[in-house]
């Protein structure tokens, strides 16, 4: 999705254009390869801001170091250090890259400036416009607005995704047991299942996995609800094995289940034997409202998910 602005950009000729997420790590006798596959002109007519992706989600601060991440980005054109661990130890290594010489003050200069321009375009110096204060108070109107947050949830159903079927969906009467890693992401799907349908519809229940009265909660369900969760952390490290268990007690007791991906929807390449299981691409109320609404067949998954897993 980072890319589509810059083909937009080139269709309508506009000459500004924002790059989100960028992970430039080339050197700098490699210029070429600082916007990866697509080279993105940084002269006129576009002026680039380009920030780095938030440096907490690891894939790049652990591989490197953050220190050597933070000056390797940098080199390459990156214009903004998203999100670093330690803000300060951050500032200190671009000093430090600069006095010794790693980074020239003139790669700081280009960022500071096409930042500086960049704010100066959207009149952010402007405080001499007095409708600038009522713009920033009406902000909350126009972000999270009834319309966006419909666009919002169109989205989240339109991505729904069958990873393994068919769906059963649950059904009337169903003592329905919603197993998570925490209490609180059990919570919240049980909360939006609730609200998609009436009361009388259905019992619920949630279940910790790795609790001992977990086991005895599902054995008494009609439906089983089992949510992962993997994301910031390492898919191989996760604890699939807890999972694995579950899914195989669920298969030899021939129960209704679905497994619930509400992170990076690569489950089925970890666990075996998963009868019903969809990927929701987020655990935010959207997200699961439209996963709710399909496991009690009121919408139907339509999502293709963006990589072939083997």
């Amino acid at each position: 999705m980072s890319w589509l602005p810059y083909f937009f950009a080139r269709t309508n000729e506009l000459h500004d254009l924002y790059l989100d997420d960028l992970g430039c790590l080339s050197s700098p006798k490699e210029p070429e390869d600082c916007y990866w596959c697509i080279k993105v002109p940084i002269s006129p007519p576009f002026r680039i801001i380009a920030p780095s992706d938030a440096f907490t989600m690891k894939g790049i601060a652990e591989h490197f170091g953050e220190q050597d991440a933070i000056v390797r980005a940098v080199s390459a054109g990156v214009d903004i250090i998203l999100v670093p661990k330690d803000l300060k130890a951050a500032h200190d290594t671009l000093v430090n890259a600069v006095k010794n010489g790693t980074i020239l003050p003139d790669r700081i200069q280009e960022s500071v400036r096409r930042i500086l321009k960049l704010k100066s375009k959207y009149g952010l110096f402007d405080h001499s416009n007095d409708d600038f204060p009522a713009r920033l108070a009406s902000l909350p109107t126009v972000i999270g607005s009834t319309a966006h947050r419909q666009v919002e949830r169109e989205i989240a159903e339109r991505g729904v995704t069958t990873l393994a079927g068919p769906i059963e969906p649950i059904r009337q009467g169903d003592h329905v047991v919603i197993a998570a890693a925490d209490e609180y992401t059990g919570k919240q799907f049980e909360k939006q299942l609730i609200a998609a349908i009436p009361s009388q519809y259905l019992t619920t229940e949630v279940a910790v996995i790795g609790q001992a009265k977990t086991t005895q909660a599902i054995d008494k369900a009609d439906y089983v609800i089992l949510a992962s969760y993997q994301f910031r952390n390492v898919a191989s490290q996760f604890g699939w094995a807890a999972y694995q268990d579950i899914v195989d007690f669920l298969n030899g007791k021939h129960r209704h289940y679905t497994l619930l991906s509400l992170g990076n929807p690569y489950e089925i390449l970890y666990l075996q034997n998963v009868k019903s299981a969809l990927a929701l691409y987020g655990n935010q109320e959207p997200n699961m409202a439209a996963g709710a609404k399909v496991l009690l067949g009121k919408l139907t998954a339509q999502g293709v998910l963006p990589v072939q897993m083997k």
